[in-house]
Protein backbone atom coordinates (compact mmCIF):
# COMPACT_ATOMS: atom_id res chain seq x y z
CA UNK A 1 0.00 0.00 0.00
CA UNK A 2 1.18 3.38 -0.73
CA UNK A 3 1.51 6.36 1.67
CA UNK A 4 1.96 10.13 0.60
CA UNK A 5 5.56 9.84 0.59
CA UNK A 6 5.89 7.85 -1.65
CA UNK A 7 4.67 10.67 -4.21
CA UNK A 8 6.17 13.75 -5.47
CA UNK A 9 4.53 17.06 -6.66
CA UNK A 10 6.98 18.51 -9.75
CA UNK A 11 5.94 21.53 -10.96
CA UNK A 12 7.42 23.18 -14.48
CA UNK A 13 8.85 26.11 -13.96
CA UNK A 14 9.94 28.83 -16.89
CA UNK A 15 10.52 32.30 -15.28
CA UNK A 16 11.48 33.25 -11.55
CA UNK A 17 7.36 34.01 -11.06
CA UNK A 18 6.55 30.65 -11.71
CA UNK A 19 9.08 29.16 -9.55
CA UNK A 20 7.77 31.12 -6.86
CA UNK A 21 4.42 30.34 -7.90
CA UNK A 22 5.83 26.49 -7.48
CA UNK A 23 7.34 27.25 -3.90
CA UNK A 24 3.64 28.72 -2.48
CA UNK A 25 1.94 26.20 -4.24
CA UNK A 26 3.53 23.62 -2.21
CA UNK A 27 5.50 21.74 -5.17
CA UNK A 28 7.95 19.23 -3.42
CA UNK A 29 10.44 19.89 -7.00
CA UNK A 30 10.56 21.82 -10.21
CA UNK A 31 11.97 20.77 -13.17
CA UNK A 32 12.97 23.41 -16.03
CA UNK A 33 15.17 24.29 -19.22
CA UNK A 34 17.86 26.95 -20.28
CA UNK A 35 18.37 28.59 -23.71
CA UNK A 36 20.47 26.40 -26.32
CA UNK A 37 19.57 23.41 -24.15
CA UNK A 38 16.05 22.53 -24.37
CA UNK A 39 13.85 21.92 -27.68
CA UNK A 40 11.02 24.21 -26.26
CA UNK A 41 12.50 27.62 -27.21
CA UNK A 42 9.64 29.86 -25.70
CA UNK A 43 9.69 27.99 -22.55
CA UNK A 44 13.19 28.23 -22.39
CA UNK A 45 14.07 31.65 -23.32
CA UNK A 46 13.30 33.28 -19.68
CA UNK A 47 16.38 30.97 -18.01
CA UNK A 48 20.13 31.25 -18.72
CA UNK A 49 22.90 29.12 -17.61
CA UNK A 50 23.95 31.92 -15.27
CA UNK A 51 20.69 31.79 -13.77
CA UNK A 52 21.31 27.82 -12.79
CA UNK A 53 23.03 29.14 -9.41
CA UNK A 54 20.71 31.53 -8.62
CA UNK A 55 17.39 28.54 -9.57
CA UNK A 56 19.03 25.84 -6.88
CA UNK A 57 19.89 28.83 -4.29
CA UNK A 58 16.60 29.34 -4.01
CA UNK A 59 15.57 25.80 -4.30
CA UNK A 60 17.63 24.97 -1.75
CA UNK A 61 16.54 27.58 0.57
CA UNK A 62 13.30 26.02 0.18
CA UNK A 63 13.69 22.85 0.44
CA UNK A 64 12.72 21.85 -3.25
CA UNK A 65 14.98 19.46 -5.53
CA UNK A 66 15.53 20.99 -8.79
CA UNK A 67 16.03 19.22 -12.27
CA UNK A 68 17.28 20.61 -15.39
CA UNK A 69 15.63 19.63 -18.79
CA UNK A 70 18.09 18.92 -21.58
CA UNK A 71 16.24 17.70 -24.08
CA UNK A 72 17.74 18.80 -27.64
CA UNK A 73 18.86 16.89 -31.01
CA UNK A 74 22.76 16.36 -31.73
CA UNK A 75 23.52 16.37 -34.84
CA UNK A 76 26.75 14.14 -36.00
CA UNK A 77 28.11 15.85 -38.58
Amino acid sequence: MRNINDYEIMSPVGSYESLMAAIQGGADSIYFGIEGLNMRARSANNFTTEDLFKIVEICNEHKLKSYLTVNTIIYDG
